[in-house]
């Protein structure tokens, strides 16, 4: 009964000071807030090219211009990436000027007529400085259809030629049969007999940049937010009450007991509410509770003893705060609260899985993705192993003294 009475004590004592409060649930929150929405798209494997404007200047009203506007730049998959508008060329010039459109494109007039006549003919391309990478988008298109065009009219020239030369056709109906041989190698590479199908390695769903620091983030500040319970037993023994309860019919195992459940009831309490304020606000699926509950067990218990462990070896509160933040800000980077593991070189990965934050992170991760019981079953045993050395060597140290 002591024991449970020491614990809540020390949790009402944390919960009525908001400053710690703020520490321990606004600053997650935010930096889960800025990470996500800032590394969101880079996340989610998204090249960082987003839908663009593109203007046409449609001087030929041709049918080959036609072909382009439609089939080319509006179809189906360009239309993903683009929005295509008909533009005059003083209109395209001034957008892009302004940063309006990334890129235009120039048909002249006359350029069908030239193209099926077997003359040359040029489609003009300019885009804005700033966007260069999506005007170079838009030059490629644009090549590759003038590529497509000019295999056309010398697949149909070539055979015309044989023709005059062979005396098959007459010489004023050249320019006739080659257009309408050109037309027809059109059609055709439109529907070719030969077609490459589309395919993709299927792959498991990544978490998004919400979700992956939603676990970091509540990892990394539940060992701070431990550390808070470990302050509790020094200034109790700097203001001798550690002293006074120790004279008391109350052995030092129930004292630390009840210093033990206090930080592990109030990892629990920050942890929770962490879980609660993603889950309503960023929609973040942790995963079924019990096997969330399980985890959250298990990583507060390696926090606690970590910090148990932290508060026997420095004899001030201002010892003990330096030494908590040379263990804990390496172990939450190494870990992968702040940088993600999969940045890190194959011998740092092997490094990082001496420390709290990368099995507590594997493990909501694995939640997050769908996975089972099955999935937390190594990374709660390992929690629960790495909490009791702390826990045992804190004991030790606080019974030896």
């Amino acid at each position: 009964m002591k024991l449970f009475s020491i614990a809540i004590k020390d949790t009402k004592v944390l919960i009525r000071d908001w400053k710690a409060l703020a520490i321990l649930l606004a600053m997650p929150f935010i930096l889960i807030s800025l990470l996500g929405m800032a590394l969101g798209s880079v996340w989610a494997g998204e090249s960082g090219i987003s839908k663009f404007d593109v203007g046409v200047v449609n001087a030929d009203k041709g049918e080959l211009a036609k072909v382009f506007i439609t089939d080319v730049l509006k179809s189906p998959d360009m239309a993903k990436m683009l929005n295509v508008s008909e533009v005059s060329e003083s209109e395209a010039r001034t957008k892009i000027e302004s940063g309006d459109l990334a890129a235009a494109v120039i048909i002249p007039e006359g350029f069908t007529k030239k193209v099926m006549s077997g003359q040359n003919a040029t489609m003009e391309v300019f885009g804005d400085p700033g966007q260069e990478v999506r005007a170079g988008i838009i030059r490629s298109i644009a090549n590759a259809y003038a590529s497509r065009l000019s295999s056309v009219m010398i697949g149909a020239s070539v055979p015309v030629g044989a023709l005059i030369q062979a005396g098959a056709v007459p010489p004023d109906r050249a320019v006739a049969l080659g257009q309408e041989l050109a037309t027809e190698a059109r059609k055709a590479s439109e529907n070719p007999q030969i077609t490459v199908a589309k395919g993709s390695l299927s792959r498991e769903r990544e978490l998004t940049a919400i979700e992956y620091y939603s676990a970091g983030m509540s990892v990394m500040f539940l060992m701070f937010g431990s550390m808070y319970g470990a302050f509790s037993l020094l200034d109790e023994r700097r203001q001798f009450t550690l002293m006074r309860l120790m004279s008391t019919p109350t052995s030092r195992l129930t004292i630390l007991g009840g210093k033990l459940a206090g930080i592990f009831l109030i990892g629990v309490l920050q942890f929770s509410v962490l879980v609660l304020i993603t889950r309503v606000i960023y929609g973040v699926k942790w995963g079924p509770l019990p096997e969330v509950a399980t985890l959250m067990a298990a990583t507060v218990l390696a926090t606690t003893g970590l910090a148990i462990f932290i508060s026997t070896i420095g004899k001030t509160q201002g010892a003990v705060a330096g030494i908590s933040q040379l263990i804990i800000q390496p172990m939450a980077v190494l870990g992968g609260s702040m940088i993600p593991l999969i940045a890190f070189p194959p011998w740092l990965q092997t490094v990082s899985k001496f420390t709290i934050n990368y099995w507590a992170i594997s493990g909501f991760r694995d939640l997050m993705l769908g996975k089972g019981f099955e999935s937390i079953v190594q990374p709660a045993l390992i929690l629960i192993i790495i909490a009791a050395v702390f826990m045992a060597l804190g004991v030790w140290r606080f019974t030896y003294e």
